[in-house]
């Protein structure tokens, strides 16, 4: 009997070093077919399943719920069936349990045959199975543990190579980096009329990427009012199904001042910048499926139409659970919108590998304008380059402004510098109001801003 494909629990984002296992489709020693799905797990962005590659019979090293550590043997494939003392349980393999703690080894033991020189001795003395395992490796015989209890596998190893024993348990009990998994306190204490719930996985992965700015970091806010009278007239006939909807003009700008202010296209890391080198805005989405970003690709290449078409699609896979990794990350700047949940301004939480992220409020229906937060890491940058970023981003949204409304289109507008007029403006985006240096206003259209 031999294995014929190990199965490791894969790295599909640098922010996950544990993944849970949502489902586990067969049982221990279970004949498997080439491409059957063998075990499925969730990351913080997405679930995904694992295929058998070869024909054979399947050993868990893991149970349903439990979190595993990534690059860690959580299934194997055997060639012939497992005999009966090979049945596995969790084992020293990287498998975390649901609670966020190492599992204690769960293993069969046995009283080995006694020989007559070591009965008196051993009679009493218990051998795991991997003990044993070892021990025939390693050439070892009872008669090296007379005397002892119970032999684990760390025992034998403690006799074949004391040293690598202690490196390791030495770099075990060392702290654990800032990317693994929070460590979960112990349930608190039962109180009268409290009950306690458990957080799920998908939580405190949240907590964890969260904390991972905010603990460390030096965070602060920016707001700003964004006037939008008249604001839809131009932009909802552009729209096909969003309507009424700031997001898609939001995150086109957005993607646009991130080429030019790239310190909020960056996160900070070990005393370093680490500036991304393109553009995947994050659109904050939870719509009763849990709290997901997801990623519009490439966005500062993207149009207005194309904006649109990839929030439908991206919402259509988030209701049927059907999201996958590229979809999700990488993130390089997020967009939370609560506008449609009636909130006047909030404060928002920068994310994991993020240097920023900007809050979209509700209109208000009265003064038809709304708030713009843009919450920051201040180890990157400084409040001013945030105001300016947000005032830069305030103009281009409210540019969009004037050029829906009918009077100002029959006003016959021009661009001061090419004359080209408004209806003839091929942009999709329409002109900027300028002032020039003799205090008068005209408008500008974009090639001419842009210098072209």
């Amino acid at each position: 009997m031999s294995v014929i494909q190990s199965i490791i629990a894969p790295m599909e984002s640098v922010n996950d070093q544990t993944l849970v296992v949502v489902a586990v489709p067969f049982k221990n020693n279970d004949l498997v077919k080439a491409g059957d799905s063998v075990i499925e797990l969730e990351t913080s962005k997405a679930t995904f399943t694992i295929e058998a590659e070869h024909d054979g019979y399947v050993k868990y090293l893991c149970e349903l719920d439990d979190e595993v550590q990534v690059n860690h043997v959580i299934v194997e494939i055997y060639d012939s069936p497992l005999s009966g003392n090979e049945q596995p349980s969790p084992s020293e393999n990287g498998v975390q349990a649901t609670n966020g703690t190492t599992p204690s080894l769960q293993v069969q033991y046995e009283t080995p045959p006694a020989s007559k020189e070591t009965a008196p001795q051993m009679e009493n003395t218990l051998f795991s199975n991997a003990a044993r395992k070892l021990m025939q490796q390693n050439n070892l015989s009872e008669a090296d543990f007379v005397g002892r209890d119970l032999i684990t596998a760390r025992d034998v190893m403690m006799v074949v190579n004391p040293a690598a024993v202690k490196e390791r348990e030495m770099v075990v009990k060392a702290p654990p980096p800032k990317s693994k998994a929070p460590k979960i306190e112990a349930a608190p204490k039962e109180q009268e009329n409290v009950i306690f719930q458990k957080l799920s996985a998908d939580k405190r992965r949240e907590i964890q990427y969260l904390e991972s700015v905010q603990t460390a970091g030096l965070n602060s806010m920016v707001n700003t009012f964004v006037d939008c009278k008249g604001i839809f007239k131009f932009i909802n006939p552009k729209m096909t199904v969003i309507k009424n909807s700031l997001l898609p003009i939001i995150a086109l700008e957005v993607s646009r001042l991130l080429k030019k202010h790239e310190v909020f296209n960056a996160y900070f890391e070990n005393g370093h910048i680490g500036f991304y080198q393109h553009v995947d805005v994050g659109i904050a989405m939870d719509i009763g499926n849990g709290l997901k970003v997801v990623r519009l690709q490439d966005t500062d290449r993207m149009t207005l139409p194309d904006i649109e078409q990839s929030l439908i699609d991206l919402s259509e896979k988030y209701m049927d659970n059907s999201l996958k990794i590229g979809d999700l990350t990488p993130i390089t700047f997020t967009i939370t919108d609560l506008a449609a949940e009636g909130v006047a301004f909030f404060s928002p939480l920068i994310n994991m590998n993020n240097s920023a992220i900007l809050g979209v409020s509700q209109i208000d229906a009265e003064l038809q304008r709304m708030v713009l937060t843009l919450t920051f890491d201040h180890r990157i940058t400084e409040g001013k380059t945030a105001a300016v970023f947000l005032r830069e981003l305030k103009e281009r949204i409210e540019a969009y402004r004037n050029e829906g409304d009918a009077s100002v289109l029959a006003q016959g507008i021009k661009c001061r510098s090419c004359f080209k007029s408004l209806e003839e403006d091929m942009s999709g985006i329409g002109f900027v109001k300028s002032l020039a240096k003799d205090g008068t206003e005209g408008y500008l259209c974009q090639n001419c801003i842009k210098g072209f």
